[in-house]
Order: C-alpha cells, then sequence, then structure tokens
C-alpha cells in the first residue's frame, strides 16, 4: 500500500510540474509577481502536495522497519527536524523574493539637490512627453507613424525605435523621441514611456533637470547588423552568434506610468510592470 502511495505522490509531483511549467509559458510574467511557492498556483501546490504525500509514505516505511522504540523516536524527530527546516528555508526564500519583487529596479539618487529651474524643467519633460506619446497608446499609431520593435518580441519590455526620427538629429523632442517603451501584456504592448537618445556617442545629453534626469549609454549590448538588440554580455555570457557589443548614444528615459524608482529612472521597477498588467 505505502510503494504505491508513494509512487502516487511522485506522480502528483511531476503533474504539478508540467503544469507549473504551462502557466509560465503561457504568461513569462509570472516570475515577477510569484514567490516560489504560490498558494494560487495550482501547480505549486500539485509539487507541496506530491512531494509531501511521497515523503510520508517513505517515512512510513522506514519507521514500520525500525525494531526498537530509541530507534523510531530518533528517525521520528529527525524527519520532524527536517520537515521544519525545509518549511523555514521556504518561507525566508518566498519572503525574500516578495521583497525584491516589491522594490527592484535602478534608482539612482540623485549626486546634489536639484535647483528650483532644474525641478520645473524636469517636470515640464515628463508632462510633454507623457501628453506627446499619448496616441501611442495604440502600437498601431506608433507603427504607422514609423516605429517598429527594436528588441525580441519574446522580451517582457519592448523598445521601439523610429529610424527617421533617430536621423533627424532632434534633441528632447516631446512629440518625436526617437524610441518608444511598451510591456509585452497579454494583451498586446502596453505604453510605458519614451526613451530619448542623442544623436551621436560623442555627444552628452543636455542637463535639463540636472540630477533628476540622469543621461546613461550602455557598453554590454549586443546589436546584429541590422540594428536588432539581441542580449547583453553584461552578466558573463559572450554575445550571440552574429551580433557584437556596441557603446551606445547618451539615453534618457520618460516613464509616462507610474515608476517607485523614479520617472527618469533607467530601468522600470518589476513593481511598475506588475501594476500595469494587473491593470491591462
Amino acid at each position: 500500500m505505502l510503494p504505491r502511495v508513494s509512487l502516487f505522490g511522485v506522480g502528483m509531483t511531476l503533474s504539478g510540474i508540467c503544469w507549473d511549467a504551462y502557466l509560465h509559458a503561457i504568461d513569462p510574467t509570472r516570475v515577477l509577481h510569484e514567490g516560489l511557492v504560490a498558494l494560487g498556483n495550482p501547480g505549486h501546490l500539485l509539487i507541496a502536495a506530491g512531494i509531501g504525500l511521497s515523503t510520508l509514505a517513505q517515512a512510513a516505511m522506514v519507521y514500520g522497519r525500525l525494531g526498537r522504540r530509541w530507534q523510531r523516536g530518533v528517525f521520528a524527530g529527525g524527519t520532524l527536524a527536517a520537515v521544519l527546516l525545509v518549511a523555514l528555508v521556504l518561507a525566508w526564500s518566498s519572503a525574500r523574493q516578495a521583497r525584491t519583487v516589491a522594490g527592484t529596479g535602478h534608482s539612482h539618487q540623485p549626486s546634489r539637490a536639484a535647483t528650483p529651474d532644474e525641478v520645473r524643467a524636469s517636470n515640464a519633460l515628463l508632462a510633454e512627453t507623457t501628453a506627446g506619446v499619448a496616441r501611442y497608446r495604440d502600437p498601431a499609431a506608433a507603427i504607422a507613424d514609423g516605429y517598429h520593435p527594436a528588441t525580441p518580441s519574446s522580451a517582457l519590455i519592448s523598445e521601439w525605435i523610429n529610424p527617421s526620427y533617430s536621423k533627424a538629429a532632434r534633441v528632447l523632442d516631446p512629440r518625436h523621441p526617437e524610441r518608444l517603451m511598451y510591456v509585452n501584456g497579454p494583451g498586446g504592448p502596453i505604453l510605458a514611456g519614451a526613451m530619448f537618445v542623442m544623436p551621436s556617442v560623442a555627444f552628452d545629453g543636455p542637463a535639463l533637470g540636472g540630477p533628476l534626469t540622469p543621461w546613461h549609454r550602455h557598453t554590454d549590448l549586443c546589436f546584429l547588423p541590422n540594428g536588432t538588440l539581441v542580449g547583453t554580455n553584461g552578466y558573463g555570457f559572450a554575445c550571440p552568434l552574429g551580433s557584437r557589443t556596441l557603446i551606445t548614444p547618451a539615453m534618457l528615459h520618460v516613464w509616462v506610468v507610474y515608476n517607485p524608482a523614479g520617472p527618469f529612472a533607467e530601468d522600470l521597477s518589476p513593481r511598475a510592470i506588475v501594476r500595469m498588467l494587473d491593470g491591462a
């Protein structure tokens, strides 16, 4: 009887793994808002139940073969301690991941206090950019104006580039940003912001808002010859075959959605992404 129970538990575990893999395949954003053990994920529940059932059956078989009382006592105590240790590790890991999801994002602290003029200038840039790109909430309007994705469609955040605007050498034109930033939701791209790009690597971005509007460059991005961004070598990985690393011109993000890291931060916070997807 017990061997069958153990085998049934193994089957439940494997089924849970398959179910969880399927859920992540149809919604890659689950990783942003789902902890190591998520009660709302039926795959996780099956995995936990299967492991628990199989472990219980195995422990019962071992316990039944122990002839002496002290052996059974030691085994029962050790098993209980192991279960408690696993539970504590899972709880710690889930709590740590939840804190990471809530607070991740490059939030660069200003190097100095902004002047009143810089505050007004940064607020104006945010307001004008938000109004200038509002029409691109409809991706069809962006395509009609010449934008197209420059990053793989599988990416959670997609960067759309407008070649004609990039060649026009405008600087901080709120109605004609060189790039748009979309979050790829289940129902399609969701506008998250714009990105201004200087015409050449030789130029620094204007310090319009001082420390509030920090420009940045990338030195670890991998591009195909046609300009498509295909990866990064910044984590110890080589660039994909056929691509190479290029130093980008100075860039400035303007996020038109709430971003805990700030409206001009280099990255969109995972918490902001989750909020966008939940409201989609």
